[in-house]
Formats: structure tokens, sequence, C-alpha cells
């Protein structure tokens, strides 16, 4: 097993949150107070997979906490912009934001003065192994895929979302890994992704899967690899890389954090509604139906995980020579 990505096992050894260990947690009379609403800070533009999902699932999470929660999309700097935002915002309860793996490229390259060691882990939301997906038409297996990238160096185009950005980063891993020189070209997000790969403008695109599920169902496209440690739900048929033995394996990430020195209070009221909205059918349908890569950690599992991801990613930019 690669120890580049902590298993879902590991991950998950620690357990749930239960409820017995919710009810601990300190019960606030007046927090949420009525009629005040919560901010949350989106560090994607309106649209994005990122933004439909997160702003998706709050308002879910709403219900649970007894709150109205609105989205402010906060764009810029590879997320950083909305990091220093969520930074800078009042510890009381009333600001929260979405924290994406793409903080660990703003920290490590230097981008901006933030770290998600600032920040106060409530829960993650989703986690997506990252995907090589190609049109139908072009490429049935990797092999054929590694085969034609072979026989001509350089010339087969795979798109990512922004130079640097998670999936450049795990583009060039893969290219490594598989001894290959490939034509990267940068996109802004995943919609440009996916419609230059429909089009023909490029041949791949390294990309998690939700954003190319409708396109996968209708036989457009194909799920050549996942980069997991074991297979995935929503494309059970599709083999890891390490089964087909490339030692690639690499996903992303959603969390709901508040400011530092929010009180632990308020934080277990906020982490116990985000463990009440998994527990909620309503939600679990419209996650299914999504495809949206829905995963329940609590406030300590989310902070290991941070903590057994952190150094790979870092020292995956290290070798890219992404960093200084």
């Amino acid at each position: 097993m690669s120890n580049r990505h902590p298993s879902r096992t590991s991950i998950l050894g620690s357990g749930l949150l239960t409820a017995t260990l919710l009810a601990a947690a300190p019960a606030l009379a007046d927090y949420p107070e009525d009629g005040r609403e919560i901010r949350h800070v989106m560090p994607w533009g309106a649209g994005g997979g990122t933004d439909v999902v997160m702003r998706g699932f709050v308002e879910h999470m709403q219900r649970h906490l007894g709150a109205t929660i609105y989205t402010d999309n906060v764009t810029g700097g590879v997320g950083s912009v909305g990091w220093m935002t969520l930074l800078g915002a009042p510890a009381d309860g009333y600001t929260i934001g979405t924290v994406t793996y793409d903080i660990l490229t703003v920290e490590h390259q230097g981008m901006a003065p933030v770290s998600w060691r600032d920040f106060e882990l409530i829960g993650m939301a989703t986690e997506h192994a990252t995907a090589l997906v190609v049109r139908a038409e072009d490429f049935d297996t990797l092999d054929d895929f590694i085969a034609a990238a072979s026989a001509e160096p350089g010339r087969l185009t795979v798109s990512n979302a922004s130079t640097g950005g998670v999936w450049h980063q795990h583009a060039v891993a893969m290219e490594r890994e598989l001894g290959l020189e490939l034509n990267h070209i940068p996109y802004d997000s995943a919609a440009p992704q996916v419609t230059a790969l429909l089009g023909g403008e490029t041949m791949a695109a390294v990309i998690s899967l939700p954003p190319v599920m409708e396109y996968v169902r209708s036989g457009d496209m194909r799920v050549l690899a996942v980069m997991a440690t074991e297979r995935v739900d929503l494309v059970p048929d599709v083999p890891t890389f390490m089964e087909l033995g490339h030692d690639v394996a690499y996903g992303s990430f959603r969390f709901l954090a508040a400011p530092p020195g929010t009180p632990e209070d308020i934080v277990a009221r906020l982490e116990q509604a985000m463990h009440d909205t998994f527990q909620d059918p309503e939600f679990q349908a419209w996650a299914t139906q999504g495809g949206v890569g829905e995963r329940w950690l609590n406030r300590e599992d989310s902070i290991a995980y941070m903590e057994a991801v952190d150094p790979v990613i870092a020292q995956l930019m290290v070798d890219l020579g992404l960093t200084d």
C-alpha cells in the first residue's frame, strides 16, 4: 500500500463521531441566536464544483444547526483570499468556511501566510480520489494511454485546474511514475476541463470524479484509473493505479472550519450539526444523486487526517520543483 495517502481504513479506525460522545459536548442556550445568519466563506467561484457541493451541504446543515447559513464567494489566489478572510473573521461562530486541498498548495508554495493549522477544523464533508479521464472513443485502458504517450513524447495533452494546483501536482506525479512526457494544459476550474475534453481540445483530464460522472454514465467519457488505495464506489469497475502496478495514490478533500480562537463549545455545536446532516436521509439522497463524494470525519479525525496528509503533499511539491 502506498504511503502517499492515508488509507481509508487507518483514517476510519478511530471511528465516526458517536451520539454518546457528541452528547458530552457543552450545549449553548444562545448559539446560534434567533434570526442571526451565519456566513459561509467560499474561496472558489460560484457555480464551480466546490461551490455547488459545499453550498448544498450547508443548506442541508442549516436545518440541523437551527440558523440560516449563506454562502459568500471570496475568490482569488488559489483560495488564499477566502482563507485570509476567514482567518481575520470574528471568532464567534457566525463565520465558517470551506477549506480544500489547495490550502496545502498555498502554504507550501508561500502564496499567502495561511495554513490549515490556523483554523479550528469542524469536520470533513467530502473526499475524492483523483482520476485519469479520457473520451471513450480514444482509449480503452491505461495501457493504451501509456502506449500512445510513449509513442509521441510531449504530444498527448492532459488538462488540470491551474498550474501548480492539486490536479497539476497529481498529473505530474502520475507522469513521473509512468515514465511519460505529457503536455499539461491548465484551466481555471473543472468546468472548462470537461468542455475541453468533450470537444477534443485535450486528450485526457486529471480531475476528480463528480464533474465528469454525467459523461461517464452516458458513455462519452471513460475513467482509465483512479488514484486511490481502493476502488471507488462511484466507479466500482474502474481499477486503481496501484492495482495496475503504479504507485500513484492521491486525492482531494473539503472541510468546514471556523476562525482561530472560536470557543470549543461553539465548534462542538457546529460539529454536531455536521454529524446530524450526515445522518439525514434527505442529505444522503441529495449526495448520492449528485455523486458529491460525501465523507464524514469528526473534528479529531479531521485533524489526524491533515496531520498525515500535510507532510506527504509538502514532499510531493518539493519533488516536483513547485516550492523554493
